[in-house]
């Protein structure tokens, strides 16, 4: 009986493992429990649809070129792109990711803020966040800096005013 079960042991349970190993990473990658393959094609389409969504809209096009204009260092990533959903807003997301910490880009924003006339520039705190905003000829934008997540550590956003419509 012993010699059985050192027998099992040694040749069946290794095979076995390593079969079920196989088995549970096909079966929870196809149910979407290795997210991170899934969320990164997600974000590619979803990024893609939005550079397409700019190419088509000129009222789009005048967003991001805000948005463009905003200061980043040379250490930002771009990682993912989100245009407004509803017909009644039009806004831009752009998320970065960038060792940069917050006090630098705070401070590279409100440079760029008060050199370029923006007005009503203000700091916010928030939970997990803080954010730097500001408003100019129709236009709010800044950005948020968060812990990381999927990948980004702040996020930019451009909007056009309700009053600028």
């Amino acid at each position: 009986m012993l010699k059985c079960g050192y027998y099992f042991l040694r040749h069946f349970c290794p095979t076995t493992s390593i079969g079920f190993s196989l088995f549970l990473i096909a079966f929870l990658s196809g149910c979407g429990f290795f997210p991170l393959t899934e969320s990164l094609e997600n974000e590619r389409r979803e990024t893609e649809a939005t550079k397409e969504a700019i190419r088509k809209s000129p009222s789009l096009q005048e967003v991001n070129r805000v948005c463009e204009s905003l200061p980043k260092t040379d250490s930002f990533r771009l990682i993912l792109m989100r245009k407004s959903f509803r017909a009644d807003e039009e806004y831009i997301v752009y998320g970065y990711y960038t060792e940069n910490g917050y006090e630098t880009v705070r401070d590279l924003f409100f440079d760029f803020f008060n050199r370029e006339g923006w007005t009503d520039v203000y700091e916010q705190p928030g939970i997990n966040t803080i954010s730097v905003r500001g408003q100019k000829d129709g236009f709010s934008a800044g950005f948020t800096h968060e812990p990381v997540h999927r990948g980004v550590n702040y996020t930019l956003i451009c909007r056009r005013l309700e009053s600028a419509k």
